[in-house]
């Protein structure tokens, strides 16, 4: 009776994941989570039905993640709410329940979330810096130029994400690190004769981002700020009655 008595304090929730129906939501998120019955399963009652249970909650952010208008919001959004359910297993009696399986495909599908978000999020960036072609000082004006425009664009958008795992911050952090300031440190240091003659005739914005700016900036990223110190909310980048990047 203790846990049933514990159980009704959360009536109201416990009412609205019930009342769900799965098979009604299946079309909104299958392409997310990859929807399959648990009926079948071999595994014990109890843990189809504290997986079904999870499924259910995890439709709801599918639906939700549909309100993002950009696609790599969307996918940052998931990888959130996502790692944030399987932390929440990993640290309770729920990994026990739901098994091992269950805890690989899903961190899995944390990964798959996170790398859709790096590619639509910072694809124009990367493409930019890994195609470059400078052969001559108007080349060399030309990439700074447009990398400054492309950086500064999705950096505007990507700065309102904010990822409270500390190891999936960091894992994104890194990769997109990886594709991004090595190679615009390399471009930097190879044409940087170029750009200080430039600067010593006047045009002191021929390069907005020295390698350790970019470095600083991506560091920072996923935190919350801004680069300017302020602390960002959760729901910029949606309409006025969208969902937050992260839901408790």
């Amino acid at each position: 009776m203790i846990y049933l008595s514990t159980l009704a304090d959360y009536s109201n929730v416990l009412n609205d994941i019930l009342d769900y129906t799965i098979q009604h939501k299946a079309s909104e998120t299958t392409s997310y989570f990859n929807i399959s019955t648990f009926d079948n399963s071999p595994a014990p009652a109890i843990s189809r039905r504290f997986t079904w249970i999870i499924h259910v909650l995890l439709c709801k952010i599918g639906a939700k993640a549909k309100h993002f208008k950009d696609a790599s919001l969307c996918y940052i959004f998931l990888a959130n709410n996502l790692q944030n359910v399987v932390v929440k297993v990993l640290t309770s009696n729920l990994k026990y329940i739901v098994g091992d399986e269950w805890i690989i495909n899903h961190e899995a599908k944390v990964e798959e979330f996170a790398e859709s978000y790096e590619r639509l999020g910072w694809e124009h960036v990367i493409h930019h810096i890994s195609t470059a072609r400078i052969v001559s000082g108007e080349d060399v004006k030309e990439f700074f130029r447009k990398f400054t425009t492309l950086f500064d664009q999705a950096y505007r958008k990507q700065s309102t994400c904010v990822v409270g795992d500390n190891k999936l911050r960091e894992d994104i952090q890194r990769s997109i690190s990886g594709k991004i300031s090595e190679v615009y440190r390399k471009l930097y240091d190879t044409h940087k004769l170029t750009i200080e003659t430039e600067k010593s005739r006047g045009n002191t914005h021929i390069v907005k981002y020295a390698p350790d700016d970019v470095d600083s900036l991506l560091s920072d990223l996923f935190c919350g700020y801004d680069g300017s110190g302020e602390s960002l909310n959760f729901s910029s980048g949606l309409n006025s009655r969208g969902p937050r990047l992260w839901l408790n």
